[in-house]
């Protein structure tokens, strides 16, 4: 019986960074706002950096929360402490926002930010402090062009995923994604997996550049 209960381990005596890696499998909103109530260990947990190395705020999720989603991804992010691994948040509504991010975010691997209103000046700006992510995903972005395509690739050497995926574009939009295209051409070598859903005409900037492609979804 004793030698039961030695081996008896209570919750709240958990090590911090296993009681994260226990409450990242929970929504975010039971982070949020249930596992503080439970006892003090575990409201120092969630209000530290072991549960927020991985955001994870769908487009559901994003849709919910959009009158306080800006507040919201500030607050986690600063808990994060510069530990960010991973971020997918739909629908960032201003520059403000993706400028905090990346000022914040240096060791992130993973930024997927689908059907955000970012603009071309504000990437250029920023795109050195995303030298470490390895997978971005930019689709939808309808306020960002080649500029900002050409800036990550610049910056971003580690780059070996990009999706940028859009809708259909009128003979106007035809003529930016060649120019994406050709900026992803250019800039972004590495590329090992590469989703450009705009026009098949821009397939030929990949067919005659020296991109190390493996999957390419057009």
């Amino acid at each position: 019986m004793e030698e039961e209960q030695s081996e008896f381990r209570y919750w709240d005596e958990l090590l911090p960074d296993v009681l994260g890696l226990i409450f990242t499998s929970l929504p975010i909103q039971e982070l949020l706002t249930v596992i503080p109530c439970v006892c003090k260990s575990w409201s120092k947990v969630v209000t530290g950096p072991h549960c927020w190395q991985y955001i994870d705020l769908d487009e559901r999720s994003c849709r919910r929360l959009s009158h306080q989603l800006d507040r919201m991804l500030r607050m986690l992010i600063t808990r994060s402490n510069g530990s960010l691994r991973s971020l997918h948040v739909s629908g960032l509504q201003n520059d403000s926002t993706f400028s905090f991010i990346t000022e914040n975010v240096g060791s992130l691997q993973v930024l997927r930010l689908p059907r955000s209103l970012i603009s071309d000046s504000i990437v250029k700006q920023t795109a050195q402090r995303l030298s470490t992510v390895t997978f971005l995903d930019l689709s939808y972005c309808h306020k960002i062009g080649a500029q900002a395509i050409e800036a990550i690739g610049k910056h971003c050497k580690h780059l070996v995923v990009l999706c940028r995926n859009m809708y259909s574009p009128d003979s106007a939009g035809k003529v930016e994604a060649e120019d994406e295209a050709n900026a992803i051409a250019s800039t972004m070598p590495r590329l090992k997996q590469l989703e450009f859903a705009f026009v098949v005409s821009a397939l030929n900037e990949f067919s005659t550049s020296s991109l190390a492609v493996h999957s390419l979804c057009i």
